[in-house]
């Protein structure tokens, strides 16, 4: 369950940084704006170098293994 949470945190974090989140205090008040567009970009940027990361992985211990 951390690891979900730790995950989730690290993901709303990372679409901070990236601008797809943006946080404003005004007043008093803390505004949170949300780029849908950018945040479907961003995950599908994310999702895509995930999959070739496992695909290297999965390549490197392919070739180890017919050694």
């Amino acid at each position: 369950m951390r690891i979900v949470f730790f995950l989730g945190a690290l993901a709303i974090v990372g679409l901070v940084i990236s601008g797809a989140i943006t946080l404003q205090k005004t007043d008093g008040k803390i505004q949170i704006e949300i780029d849908k567009k950018e945040v479907v970009e961003d995950t599908q940027k994310f999702l895509d170098e995930g999959k070739e990361i496992f695909q290297n992985a999965e390549t490197k211990m392919n070739d180890s293994a017919q050694r």
